[in-house]
């Protein structure tokens, strides 16, 4: 019997979007995974710092509350603030032929411009925010490294020196993956 009466099992082909968000949602996990892993690395090497994680997850949780609701308005402030650009360049192309009879290339210029510096207000303010929120994540890894520090220093004959390296090394990678 030949083969051939059999269809040939064709590729799938995923939408765009999907495979924008599966590769969105693998990223995220690989992330998230690192994290937990240079906690638990951090958390056996210097089990002292077992005591300031719930200190440090409530400042997390707060911050996160925060930067969420303060960057969702601002987009959709951004978007807001985008749209009578978008409405005068529609404008201005859909009567071009009676803007050049006109000769009102300078006015409508000078619109676009203002219309182009408004709408860029909100995105620098996004961008100021997101700047903001790893300023304070490096300042939580600081703290966090001065702590570890304080510990070994006050517990300088407990503390294996090997595992306090680790655990350095580990807030170093902190500060270099949260920018």
């Amino acid at each position: 019997m030949s083969t051939t009466n059999y269809p040939k099992l064709a590729l799938i082909q995923w939408p765009v979007s999907l495979r924008f968000n599966i590769n969105n949602s693998l990223l995220i996990l690989a992330g998230l995974l690192q994290v937990v892993g240079q906690i638990t690395v951090l958390l056996v090497t210097s089990y002292y710092m077992a005591a300031v994680m719930p200190l440090l997850a409530v400042i997390l949780w707060c911050l996160q509350k925060v930067y969420l609701r303060t960057s969702r308005q601002l987009r959709l402030l951004e978007i807001e603030a985008k749209s009578p650009l978008y409405s005068h360049f529609m404008e201005t192309v859909a009567g071009l032929s009676t803007v050049r009879a006109f000769s009102w290339q300078a006015a409508f210029e000078k619109q676009n411009e203002e219309a182009l510096k408004n709408s860029q207000v909100a995105f620098y303010y996004l961008a100021t925010i997101q700047r903001w929120l790893i300023l304070v994540l490096d300042l939580i890894i600081a703290v966090l490294a001065i702590v570890l520090v304080g510990i070994a220093i006050a517990l300088r004959n407990k503390v294996q020196v090997g595992l306090l390296g680790i655990a350095l090394t580990n807030m170093v990678r902190f500060v270099s993956h949260s920018t």
